[in-house]
């Protein structure tokens, strides 16, 4: 009897532990594929062929050439170690972030011209994460609207992925 409550215990635990080791992943992971990359061509992949390629981007926006800027996102979030101490974790503990951003470049004609990606990492604490801090939006001051961007370009919208209908 005792060795049975002994063998909950500890599964119980394992299960808690590694539970608690999972990585969190927003946005689209498809940025992080080099092979996605490899199926689209600069001044020869259109606006259609990147959308096919990486789906729909989080954010669209114009520059004073008429030039359009696809944003894509992806957001990693693992527990720091201070956060499985007792009583410390409460106050230390946090996550460990690791964010990429894919920026595709449109000529006024829809044509793909540049692809840049920037990469950043960092720790948010539990309570500046509470507070709502510590991971940052990127949204281009010019941002415009998603879902006229793929009407324009008789593309699927879908409203579950435009950060801007989040609640």
């Amino acid at each position: 009897m005792k060795t049975q409550r002994l063998k909950l215990i500890f599964s119980l635990s394992l299960v808690l532990a590694l539970g608690a080791c999972a990585t969190s992943q927003h946005g689209n992971t498809k940025i992080d594929d080099f092979g996605k990359y490899m199926q689209i061509q600069i001044n020869d992949s259109d606006k259609r062929d990147v959308y096919l390629t990486f789906g729909q981007p989080h954010y669209v926006a114009y520059d004073s050439d008429g030039k359009s800027i696809w944003s894509y996102k992806r957001l990693n979030l693992t527990p720091s170690g201070w956060s499985y101490v007792p009583v410390w974790g409460l106050l230390f503990g946090g996550m460990n972030k690791e964010e990429k951003v894919a920026y595709f470049e449109f000529s006024q004609e829809g044509l793909l011209k540049n692809i840049s990606s920037k990469d950043s990492s960092g720790y948010v604490n539990s309570w500046v994460g509470i507070a709502g801090g510590g991971v940052n939006d990127d949204k281009p001051e010019n941002a415009t609207s998603i879902k006229e961007e793929m009407e324009e370009n008789s593309l699927p919208y879908d409203k579950a992925k435009d950060p801007s209908t989040y609640d």
